[in-house]
Parts: C-alpha cells; sequence; structure tokens
C-alpha cells in the first residue's frame, strides 16, 4: 500500500485542515491511518517531539483537524497508515500558522497573503 499526504488548509493560528490518501494495491487491511507532525523535518510515530493524529483504518482519503498549535510557527507534517505489520508515511509537507493581528498569514486555500 501506499500514503500520499495532501494539502494543508482552513490555517488558522492554532489549527489547520490536513488531508491524506491511502491507496491498497494487495490484499494488506489498513488498520489505522492519520498525520504526524512536528517542528522539525522528519516527523515519524513515537519519535521526540512529534505529535500525531488517529483515525481508524480507511482505505482512500481522509482527514483531519489538527489543533493545540502555537501561533507563527513552521510545522512539518506527513500522513501515515499502518496495515499488516508495515506503518508507511507520505512525503512531509510544511505550512505555518497565522500570527496573532499581524495581517499576514495563510489563507484558507493555503497560500501566504498579505493585507491591511
Amino acid at each position: 500500500f501506499t500514503v500520499t499526504t495532501g494539502e494543508v488548509s482552513a490555517i488558522t493560528e492554532n489549527s489547520a485542515k490536513i488531508g491524506g490518501q491511502t491507496i491498497v494495491t494487495d490484499r494488506t487491511t489498513i488498520e489505522t491511518t492519520g498525520f504526524v507532525y512536528s517542528l522539525s523535518g522528519d516527523p515519524k510515530l513515537h519519535h521526540d517531539g512529534v505529535s500525531f493524529t488517529e483515525e481508524r483504518g480507511v482505505s482512500g482519503y481522509f482527514t483531519s483537524q489538527i489543533t493545540g498549535l502555537k501561533p507563527g510557527t513552521q510545522y512539518y507534517i506527513r500522513a501515515y497508515a499502518k496495515g499488516g505489520h508495515n506503518t508507511r508515511y507520505g512525503e512531509v509537507i510544511t505550512f505555518r500558522t497565522r500570527t496573532s493581528g499581524s495581517g499576514e498569514g495563510f489563507d484558507d486555500d493555503g497560500y501566504y497573503d498579505e493585507w491591511e
């Protein structure tokens, strides 16, 4: 099976929405899906400083709302899935949460903007 990390959207000062996808090409049953994220570049389950979400396993598309983030902070995030005796990861992507009252940040479409 393969795992793909989707786009980050609906970014606020302390939360973001993320999507992912699993594609099963054999008889593997996907047991768990979710996202791992951290302040450094290679987040993996059970590593120091890494947070994660965990959902019941699904084949296909899945999403999660990440909360409790710090304003104006860059995060590294990737999708993961557990199936059989394997944990597989999608590619790492980065995003930055909005800063409190700064007049700049990311729109709901994930693009960085400045406004007055």
